[in-house]
């Protein structure tokens, strides 16, 4: 089966349907709280949420199980800045990381957007990792203070997965709300 990356006007029109679904009909979302108090972020009530012991994430939640070896994903990945930047600033500062680490790295889509009423910075784009599966992904980039924050929301990279998943993934992401409160240095 070929993947095809999601086009400019299929990402719209995904995103504007996802904005424009009933609230009735969005998934009830339950807020899940980062340990150390740095952001909130809601999930759909039937994702499995966790919290690693150690590592990167912060946060990490998987879709429920519908017959498909990968499941939709999101996680939330929290950095002390060197110096205070901007969303765009934060994410660039990432992109050398990204192509060094992800085989086949290719750029959908990037740009500055208002998420969650936040100025942020989003990446859509494809990788391919060694399970045959390309992989669609989907970040926003948020600054406060000193804190850089990353939430990746991943989904298989064919149209179906793609339909079902980049919207709630974009719900997702409208829940994310980071601390105000700019960590002090040497604290």
């Amino acid at each position: 089966m070929r993947k095809v990356p999601l086009t400019r006007s299929v990402l719209a029109a995904v995103l504007c349907v996802a904005a424009c679904v009933p609230a009735g009909a969005q998934s009830r979302m339950v807020q899940a709280a980062d340990p150390q108090g740095r952001f909130t972020i809601g999930f759909p009530a039937d994702w499995e949420v966790g919290s690693p012991a150690s590592g990167m994430p912060a946060i990490m939640a998987r879709a429920p199980h519908t017959g498909d070896a990968f499941r939709a994903n999101v996680n939330v990945v929290v950095e002390t800045l060197p110096e205070p930047m901007d969303p765009a600033s934060y994410a660039a500062a990432g992109l050398r990381l990204l192509r060094s680490v992800f085989h086949g790295f290719t750029i959908v889509d990037q740009g500055s957007a208002t998420i969650a009423g936040r100025q942020a910075f989003y990446r859509y784009y494809t990788w391919e990792p060694n399970n045959g599966n390309v992989v669609y992904q989907v970040q926003a980039y948020f600054t406060v203070g000193l804190e850089g924050f990353v939430v990746t929301g991943s989904t298989i990279n064919d149209q179906s997965h793609i339909r079902r998943d980049v919207p709630v993934i974009a719900q997702i992401f409208e829940t994310f709300r980071p601390s105000t409160k700019a960590p002090v240095p040497g604290e």
